[in-house]
C-alpha cells in the first residue's frame, strides 16, 4: 500500500527539538469494507487488530486485517 509506505517514511524522520533528538515508530493496521454489512465498528476492531500484528511485527510496518 503506497500510502501507507509514505505515511511510515515520513513519521520514522529523526525530529530535532531544542536539542533532542525523537525517533518516532508508527504501526498501520489496515481493515477494507468489503460488504455493505459491515459496521464501522467491526472494521475499527479488525484494523486495531492488524495494528498490534504490525506492532509484534517490530512495528513500522502496515499489516491488512484477514
Amino acid at each position: 500500500c503506497k500510502r501507507a509506505k509514505e505515511m511510515i517514511q515520513i513519521v520514522t524522520e529523526l525530529y530535532v527539538f531544542e536539542g533532542v533528538v525523537f525517533e518516532l515508530g508508527l504501526s498501520i493496521g489496515i481493515a477494507e469494507k468489503k460488504h455493505q454489512s459491515v459496521s464501522m465498528e467491526e472494521l475499527i476492531r479488525k484494523s486495531d487488530l492488524a495494528m498490534y500484528e504490525s506492532k509484534k511485527a517490530g512495528g513500522n510496518c502496515y499489516t491488512f486485517a484477514d
